[in-house]
């Protein structure tokens, strides 16, 4: 399941994040890797020193503002601390509006208007890529670059994030191999569809699914429709090759 694209550069640094961390930790609970992580920020702080970058942001336009100057700085200059000031207020920051600005940009990143993401058709709340976010914004990419930058300066600075990501986002990041049960909660009802095919032996009677992917676009509410093979329109699924549908469905 393609949810980002990175170049291969952004991609190393990422591996490289994840082998530093060791193996006695990974096989240790939630609460101790959070621990070794906030541990090894502390080291960072430290070696940045008592430099700080500046944000100058309208409070009205708190998205816009943010992604713009984002644009101009470097990821040395974010890690370290942040200024915030908000136009045509006369608060300083000496670590709350830093928590403000966090907090409100994350709601705002995760509002339906701008298209990123999508709550998960789940239970439980959690939010998705939009697969469709460029149709919202031609610049998506770029935007979606940004909102990982915020979401990695809120932990940073240990700020709550209030949205849920959903868990094959996290899975992704991690390298972890996504399967066809962890769309039980990404999208309940084809999770539901693609087990009942999955434990079911097909009788060629019995099915007409074909080989395409269909799915509502939540801009205009048109159903949209991808092969998942060539010609996949004239193929059935069968008992044999029922695997391989599965396994392109969520890839």
């Amino acid at each position: 399941m393609h949810l980002f694209q990175v170049n291969h550069n952004e991609e190393s640094q990422l591996r490289e994040l994840l082998q530093q961390m060791p193996e006695n930790i990974k096989m240790k609970n939630t609460d101790i890797k959070r621990i070794w992580m906030y541990g090894k920020i502390a080291n960072i702080k430290k070696e940045l020193g008592k430099e700080f970058t500046q944000l100058v942001i309208g409070r009205n336009y708190i998205y816009r503002d943010s992604f713009e100057q984002f644009r101009t700085v470097t990821n040395l200059s974010l890690q370290k601390p942040l200024k915030i000031f908000f136009i045509d207020e006369d608060a300083q920051d000496a670590g709350g509006l830093l928590r403000d600005w966090l907090t409100v940009l994350i709601q705002e990143m995760f509002k339906p208007e701008h298209g990123f993401f999508l709550k998960a058709d789940t239970a439980e709340l959690s939010y998705i890529i939009n697969r469709f976010s460029e149709q919202y914004n031609k610049d998506h990419l770029d935007n979606f670059f940004f909102i990982g930058q915020v979401i990695g300066k809120a932990l940073f600075e240990r700020v709550p994030i209030s949205a849920f990501l959903n868990q094959t986002i996290f899975k992704y990041l991690l390298d972890l191999k996504i399967e066809y049960k962890d769309l039980e909660y990404y999208d309940f009802q084809v999770y539901v569809s693609l087990q009942f095919l999955f434990e079911t032996t097909i009788d060629k009677t019995e099915l007409s699914t074909d080989y395409v992917a269909r799915e509502r676009n939540p801009r205009d509410g048109e159903m949209v429709e991808n092969e998942l093979i060539e010609n996949g329109r004239k193929i059935l699924v069968t008992e044999e090759n029922k695997h391989d549908f599965i396994e392109r469905q969520y890839y």
